[in-house]
């Protein structure tokens, strides 16, 4: 495979795939057209790629030496690079793309101005974070899980089950969790009270969204103990009861775009969650860029 990790944004058709390391390909799902190819900073592991939610800028973050950077989607100009922020290990873009949280494993998390990477505020403890689209709520990963506004008044904590989150995808008034070889549980996001919870032996869920046109969320399960075809699923929000929507094949990696109601595989294929039809396809390149 050449593309080997995506990011986009929650409501956006822009997203940006990436190769091993470096190369940034920016594409239009709507229109299917490919925007920008350009090089970064990006280099693998974590979550180093972040696309802001009008896809007009994207920034990236290498482990080692060159920090975090932010670039203009559309011809890959840098705007800013903070060298002093080493060792990232998640980038997220607040909701309403004003904000870059920046989160590693041995210090506390950066919020940054997106513009600028001016750090706004350092957030002592936390990991990784998740904002709702439906509601003024969050997920923060700390020692254990907190759910809480964005003032940080304290909903709820949410007792890990396991070693590492996977995803986390919110819906409205629900929040659903991925946990390394763990269930997929989904939480009423006022109280943290969980309402359902589906876990089938040896397959977790890397990917979890919550499909606006038919308000249900959908995952792309993996069975990780005995390798195996990725499947698509679908779950009644209220209840959890599950189906299979499509096989999506041994190798590969996916992105939900567009409200969740579009799936973007590594082989270019657009497909819609719900059902699992073909929609379109990015003619993503099919050799290496030499980056």
């Amino acid at each position: 495979m050449i593309i080997r990790h995506f990011a986009s944004s929650w409501s956006s058709s822009v997203i940006a795939a990436a190769e091993f390391e470096h190369t940034v390909h920016v594409w239009d799902v709507v229109t299917e057209r490919h925007l920008a190819t350009f090089a970064t900073i990006m280099d693998f592991g974590g979550t180093r790629l972040a696309m802001t939610p009008d896809g007009r800028n994207c920034t990236a973050a290498a482990y080692h030496v060159e920090g975090i950077a932010g670039y203009v989607a559309s011809d890959g100009t840098e705007v800013w690079r903070r060298k002093d922020l080493k060792k990232t290990q998640k980038l997220r873009v607040s909701r309403d793309g004003r904000r870059i949280y920046a989160c590693f494993n041995n210090r506390s998390c950066q919020v940054l101005n997106r513009e600028t990477g001016k750090t706004i505020k350092t957030w002592v403890g936390v990991r990784d974070v998740w904002e709702s689209p439906y509601q003024p709520v969050m997920l923060v990963k700390k020692r254990s899980l907190v759910l809480q506004t964005p003032e940080d008044q304290k909903i709820a904590i949410i007792p890990a089950e396991t070693f590492a989150v996977l995803c986390v995808a919110f819906g409205p008034g629900l929040i659903c969790v991925s946990e390394s070889a763990g269930p997929l549980r989904c939480l009423d996001t006022q109280t943290g009270e969980e309402r359902w919870r589906f876990q089938e032996k040896g397959q977790h869920f890397l990917e979890i969204a919550f499909a606006e046109h038919t308000q249900e969320f959908v995952g792309v399960c993996w069975p990780f103990e005995r390798g195996g075809s990725f499947r698509l699923l679908r779950f009644e929000p209220q209840a959890g009861a599950m189906s299979v929507v499509t096989d999506l094949g041994l190798n590969g990696e996916f992105a939900f775009c567009l409200r969740g109601t579009r799936l973007l595989s590594s082989n270019g294929s657009i497909m819609d969650s719900a059902t699992g039809s073909c929609e379109g396809r990015l003619a993503f390149p099919i050799k290496e860029s030499g980056s």
